[in-house]
């Protein structure tokens, strides 16, 4: 149901802001692959695939998450031949998984037991995804990607919110840690 210009109201009362991708209606947004030639959408417990050129449907990463998608980050860029593209879905559930973009293959997953609401790649080595508390605050935490099969938990990032725009955060050695988060 169309709420005047805002978006859509679902039948539990949440109003989102979906988008539509080769007639694909997704609720949370869409993750270009490094190397800019699939799309990535996330949609009810699955993400699918799709190609950035014809915006036709590639493929469904399988297996589907347990719960609703939250949200899904495309990698660093590999350039060397043979590499995988990597890709990270989070979900509802606080499942995060680690996919290789260019196989649609399942290579490692960690469970967080919080809500993903966000995902972001800044390092090649390290994916930040800011996750649901009890308490209705949200956490950065640190997971190791080193090895893409193997995903780890690493520390908590320290967080200072700023007013701004998207879910934004930078880590790196001598730098400030910031994450602005959506309001």
């Amino acid at each position: 149901m169309a709420d005047a210009g805002r978006g859509c109201r679902l039948s539990d009362g949440r109003l989102v802001q979906p988008s539509l991708l080769s007639g694909l209606l997704a609720e949370h947004r869409a993750a270009l692959s490094a190397g800019g030639a699939r799309v990535f959408a996330p949609c009810g417990a699955s993400v699918f695939c799709f190609s950035a050129k014809t915006a036709r449907q590639i493929c469904c990463l399988q297996p589907a998450h347990g719960s609703r998608v939250t949200a899904v980050c495309a990698g660093p860029r590999c350039s060397a031949k043979g590499c995988s593209e990597p890709l990270v879905s989070g979900s509802a559930s606080g499942e995060v998984r680690v996919w290789d973009a260019k196989a649609a293959a399942l290579l490692g997953s960690l469970d967080l037991q919080r809500p993903v609401y966000a995902l972001r790649w800044p390092r090649e080595d390290t994916v930040l995804v800011a996750v649901g508390e009890e308490d209705h605050a949200v956490r950065v935490c640190r997971i190791q990607v080193s090895e893409l099969g193997a995903p780890a938990l690493g520390s908590e990032v320290p967080l200072e919110a700023e007013r701004g725009g998207a879910f934004d955060a930078a880590a790196g050695a001598g730098r400030r840690e910031l994450c602005a988060l959506p309001r």
